[in-house]
């Protein structure tokens, strides 16, 4: 089957990627192919690499949004993305990268990267597997945020401070499930504040 069989076979609204079609030709061919189906109303270039089936006639369609987009990128090369609100940037990190206000940003299991999507720069921010896993739960919360506040500057107020802005305050058993996922100082100071409370 060739790709342009393949994509005319696509229901209307169909997402795909470059990535996934790769094994329809080379890179050059498979450009050209998508190329020529863009121009001719069958395909809509959603963002650098992620398209979309059109079929000439077809309902309107509503835009995907940007979670949807950087979870397919992640996926097209067996990645995953963690969609939390609110992910902690150190604001150095944050201004090197160019992240303001209104961008959507996200962490994934590989380099840090970004993309272009409806007029906005989405963020794909890298992490290591570790840091992953906290972005599920408020407490993975504290320790991503202790971890962007760095170790020389981390106290036991700062501590305090995101304990207590949790929506209630963890058990011990339920902080101890962190503790292999957390390092030595970070968790240091949160026995320190948890005892002496």
């Amino acid at each position: 089957m060739s790709l342009r069989v393949h994509i005319e076979e696509m229901q209307h609204g169909d997402i795909f990627t470059t990535q996934s079609v790769l094994t329809f030709g080379t890179r050059k061919s498979v450009d050209n192919m998508i190329y020529r189906l863009i121009a001719a109303g069958q395909v809509e270039r959603l963002a650098w690499g992620v398209f979309r089936r059109m079929h000439p006639g077809g309902p309107e369609l509503e835009k995907p949004s940007a979670e949807e987009i950087a979870r397919i990128k992640a996926e097209s090369f067996r990645r995953s993305i963690c969609a939390c609100v609110d992910i902690p940037v150190n604001e150095r990190h944050a201004e090197k990268l160019g992240i303001k206000p209104g961008h959507p940003t996200f962490c994934i299991h590989s380099y840090t990267s970004s993309f272009w999507y409806n007029g906005r720069r989405v963020f794909l921010i890298g992490r290591s597997a570790k840091k992953l896993q906290w972005c599920s739960t408020d407490i993975g919360h504290v320790l991503w945020r202790l971890s962007e506040i760095g170790r020389q500057a981390c106290d036991t107020e700062i501590v305090k401070d995101l304990l207590r802005g949790l929506n209630r305050v963890p058990t011990w058993a339920e902080l101890s499930r962190y503790a292999l996922l957390a390092p030595a100082w970070m968790w240091q100071l949160i026995f320190v504040v948890y005892w002496s409370a």
